[in-house]
């Protein structure tokens, strides 16, 4: 009995994690291995439904499901883990001139890369956007705090870089 609710449990944890990596890696466009990710996913479901016919019970459906919530949370937290950092780009649209100058003040004082151009915010009136740079965690999540809750802007990521080095 054990080892029956074992191999439900192991089964369900194999399908929910493969599925969830099957997502990921369609999010960040490798197809084929999202693919070969679906195939083994249906492996271990369909194995598991023919395993969970023969184990008719309510401790069975209860370990399948504690497999679903491990199963689906591990892939994420190994990606976020294993992920390296990344270049954003911040762009920070002020709702003045002088708040785009304080905003801009406040990076710098962080030690953070500013850039500043002439603009106009939503109101057509003339302000200064602002551009900043974030190579990691940490410095996104700095850059995040010191923007203004009221203060728009927008995140993209540097898919390509050249190394001057």
């Amino acid at each position: 009995m054990v080892i029956q609710l074992l191999m439900l449990f192991i089964l369900k944890l194999l399908d929910c994690a493969i599925s969830t990596l099957k997502t990921l890696l369609l999010i960040k466009e490798k197809d084929f291995l999202s693919s070969i990710c679906t195939a083994l996913s249906q492996f271990f479901y369909l194995t598991l439904l023919v395993k969970i016919t023969k184990n008719n019970s309510n401790l069975g459906i209860f370990v399948i499901c504690l497999g679903a919530l491990i199963g689906s949370y591990l892939p994420k937290f190994i990606v976020r883990r294993t992920d390296k950092d990344k270049t954003w780009i911040y762009e920070i649209l002020p709702q003045s001139t002088q708040q785009s100058q304080e905003i801009a003040d406040i990076l710098r004082n962080n030690n953070l890369e500013v850039f500043t151009t002439k603009g106009y915010n939503f109101d057509v009136d003339k302000i200064l956007t602002i551009k900043t740079f974030s190579n990691n965690k940490q410095e996104s999540i700095l850059i995040e705090n010191l923007i203004p809750k009221d203060v728009s802007f927008h995140v993209m990521e540097v898919r390509k870089q050249l190394n001057l080095e």
